[in-house]
């Protein structure tokens, strides 16, 4: 579903930069849990690397005397956790940092913008000036996380379900089934719940062997949609005529099988299975919707999902 650290690092995937003025990120802990572990913090040294590194990130310009970054901070520390495994939250004092603060054009504080990199280059970035809560800065977040998906599979305009994208060309290994991608993650038995439980991230499995007919068609629409997620929601696929183990604890009954599944605290939140049309576009757009529903969760939002809706004004 969606792919966070180095991976979400998406979905990708979207560094969500997001600038925060004076909130001093590295506050201390509430309630035995540090919310700076939430945020990747910036500096003029690390601040291009570290962003291409997250491909999609908020990034957070602020200064420690600034209060409006001040009373800003809950809030960016309550979307740092909802959004963890999704979007990259980050945060830089410019009081400090002055280079990054001219080179990004900061002249008010506190300053958010949504930074989106692949192949090394800043495809965009947007600021946010809307509502300084969560659950609205989310719903910028998915969105902006959103168009990067779009751009990477090469769809104009429009959300990642609307139009098609361009099919895949290259073939498989035949050793390996998607061994000429590497932005589709093998899985097994034995690697299941150390990269997808462990994760903390939103995912999108596919069930396959490599036998199956319907399986091999897919299979250029799932590179497709694993290079334009990657970053934001990770991309996997396991072989369960190799894996029964997996197979059989996942209810696996036909093949291929696509299944969205959200972690957080090591565990699974949720696990939704995919029946739409198999197109990198409409999954694209399936993984977003419940890459947003992560987000909700955290965010503590009963309905509604992040990237489909506005949020309320308060």
């Amino acid at each position: 579903m969606v792919r966070g650290s180095s991976t979400m690092k998406l979905i990708a995937a979207l560094s969500l930069a997001v600038a925060l003025c004076a909130v001093t990120v590295r506050a201390a802990p509430a309630e035995g849990a540090d919310p700076a572990e939430d945020l990747v913090h910036l500096t003029n040294a690390n601040f291009d690397e570290e962003i291409a590194k997250h491909d999609v990130a908020g990034v957070f310009f602020y200064a420690p005397w600034c209060g409006h970054c001040k009373n800003l901070k809950p809030e960016w520390e309550s979307l740092a956790k909802g959004l963890q495994g999704v979007v990259t939250v980050a945060a830089i004092d410019v009081d400090s940092n002055k280079e990054a603060g001219s080179k990004y054009g900061i002249r008010s504080l506190p300053t958010i913008k949504a930074i989106s990199v692949s192949k090394g280059k800043v495809d965009f970035e947007e600021a946010y000036d809307g509502e300084r809560k969560a659950k609205a800065m989310a719903s910028f977040a998915m969105k902006q996380a959103g168009k990067a998906v779009d751009a990477r599979l090469g769809i104009k305009s429009g959300s990642s379900g609307d139009k098609k994208a361009k099919k895949e060309a290259k073939a498989a290994k035949a050793s390996q089934f998607y061994g000429s991608v590497d932005a589709v993650v093998d899985l097994s038995s034995s690697t299941f719940n150390k990269k997808v439980v462990s994760s903390g991230e939103p995912w999108m499995v596919e069930f396959y062997a490599p036998w199956c007919g319907h399986c091999k068609n897919l299979k250029p629409e799932w590179e497709s949609l694993a290079k334009g997620l990657q970053g934001v929601v990770t991309v996997a696929a396991i072989d369960v005529d190799s894996n029964k183990e997996a197979g059989s604890k996942y209810g696996i009954r036909s093949l291929p099988t696509i299944k969205a599944i959200s972690v957080s605290k090591g565990k699974v939140d949720f696990e939704e299975a995919y029946d739409g049309e198999r197109k990198a576009k409409a999954m694209a757009s399936f993984a977003m919707k419940q890459a947003g529903k992560a987000v909700d969760a955290r965010l503590g939002i009963k309905s509604g999902s992040s990237g489909d809706k506005k949020a309320k004004k308060e």
